[in-house]
């Protein structure tokens, strides 16, 4: 049905009446539940992105522990060393000097061995084909002009030769001829025993200088690694931050969910009459519904077969009594009562504390369990939507006679207020099976006709009767019959 009508335990029958109804109901329902139905999803998408900034939350900060923990041992060992920073870098400051000078020189060198090495090439005199050569007019003219090129070749050749060894006399005078190249060759021979010398003067024991140059290359990484850590950790806190806000707005498409279905209740009892000629109510309880809330409380039940995991049900029994005996102003929804049970178990009422005791459980092993081992799917079951309870009731003279949900109502008082509920679904054409046997139908008769004047509507009415005489036939505006030739098996 539309309005979310559970009935377990009723007959097939009955069932099938509110799958029609469902079927007939009016479309202005689900109009207005389909643009909310879309406002809950996007509301429980945006708080699956807040959980899992939750967890993702988490890891960021134990790896910025870890961060901190590794800057925090840095320091101390580079305090250590810290007599010796300034030789340190004097010698790493050298090495590199060396590093570069040796390379520099290598591919300079490299440089001049080329030019000479094509120098040797140039002079090579192109072989003329001689047979052929002898018959060409111009023959003798080729063989003249090629010998000139070669000159030409010889002549560039000795040149590459004569700047090469100028290149490199060049790179000589600019270092190992310079006045203070074998100063600094010295300290650069001298670099490595003279840290080490350091190192002895002030009674600390010798590193490299590499090695220990490298704690500052080593604080970088860390330095960087912690930034990048924490540009994350704030853009995480500001979806786990909204998470509140959002709970709140999913609560209101929820509570528009309730409005809107309580509204279309009152409209269906409306039409059976007004006042004490009302037939049937529709009682609607948010967030009520027994069979949906336990489905989804039992994916947070504990495995095996503690005390916790035995009286599972039994806990998830009290919050939901807990929920349904407070105002929704308090707890939004069932999963509320839990919430206040894990932020604020300081303000738990004692009779809950009370009840967990004659279980033998305590509060702080349900929350424990839940923000534990359960907390991930604790965080999605918040969000699922318990559905709201919808209870048929039925009335005479204004004055309850019983409901559904009760099981206060025999089989043809619940006929009757399942009958009434189809009748006011809409005005769309209702069909009606009458019984088979003739004396089920004389019972129909005396509650059926009786119950159709009394919510007399311009809705065409279809009622079928497999045997000829029909009991209403005499209600009936028009009458048609047909007859079974033989029978199909």
């Amino acid at each position: 049905h539309p309005l979310g009508l559970l009935l377990p335990g009723w007959q097939i029958e009955l069932q099938r009446c509110f799958t029609a109804a469902q079927q007939q109901g009016d479309g202005w329902l689900a109009e207005e539940l389909f643009p909310l139905e879309r406002q809950a999803v996007a509301c429980q998408l945006e708080i699956a992105q807040s959980v899992a900034a939750q967890g993702r939350l988490r890891q960021v900060e134990q790896a910025l522990q870890r961060y901190q923990q590794a800057q925090q041992e840095w320091l101390q060992q580079w305090q250590g060393y810290s007599p010796i920073h300034e030789a340190a870098y004097l010698c790493r400051g050298l090495k590199a000097e060396q590093r570069h000078y040796q390379e520099r020189m290598q591919r300079w060198q490299e440089e001049a061995e080329r030019l000479l090495r094509f120098a040797e090439t140039l002079p090579k005199r192109d072989a003329l084909p001689e047979e052929s050569v002898n018959h060409w007019p111009h023959g003798r003219w080729f063989q003249t002009t090629e010998t000139l090129v070669l000159a030409i070749k010889e002549s560039m050749a000795e040149t590459l030769r004569h700047l090469a060894k100028q290149y490199q006399s060049g790179l000589q005078h600019l270092f190992v001829q310079h006045p203070q190249w074998q100063q600094i060759l010295q300290q650069w021979q001298q670099a490595e025993a003279d840290f080490v010398n350091a190192c002895q003067s002030r009674e600390i024991n010798a590193v490299g200088a590499d090695q220990l140059l490298q704690l500052l290359q080593q604080r970088s990484l860390i330095k960087q690694s912690m930034q990048q850590q924490e540009q994350e950790q704030q853009q995480l806190q500001q979806q786990v931050q909204a998470l509140p806000e959002r709970m709140n707005a999913l609560h209101d498409v929820w509570q528009s969910q309730f409005i809107t279905r309580r509204a279309y209740a009152e409209a269906i009892a409306q039409r059976t009459g007004e006042g004490q000629q009302a037939l049937i109510r529709l009682q609607v309880t948010y967030c009520a519904d027994q069979e949906s809330f336990f489905a989804a409380w039992q994916r947070l039940a504990q495995e095996g077969c503690n005390r916790l995991a035995r009286h599972w049900p039994e806990v998830g029994a009290l919050v939901r009594q807990r929920f349904l005996e407070n105002d929704a102003s308090r707890y939004p929804s069932p999963w509320q009562v839990v919430q206040e049970w894990l932020q604020e178990p300081e303000t738990v009422d004692p009779a809950v504390h009370e009840q967990l005791q004659n279980w033998q459980l305590s509060l702080s092993e349900v929350t424990d369990h839940l923000s534990g081992s359960r907390h991930l799917q604790w965080q999605q079951v918040r969000s699922l939507r318990v559905e709201d309870k919808v209870d048929l009731i039925l009335l005479d003279g204004g004055k309850v006679v019983g409901s559904l949900m009760q099981g206060n109502l025999s089989a043809e008082q619940c006929q009757t207020a399942a009958i009434a509920l189809l009748l006011s679904g809409s005005e769309t054409p209702l069909q009606l099976d009458l019984p088979p046997r003739q004396q089920e139908a004389e019972g129909m008769k005396q509650q059926l006709l009786p119950l159709l004047r009394r919510m007399a509507r311009p809705r065409p009415l279809i009622l079928s009767a497999p045997h000829g005489q029909c009991v209403v036939r005499n209600e009936m505006e028009w009458l048609a019959a047909w007859h079974a030739l033989r029978s199909v098996e």
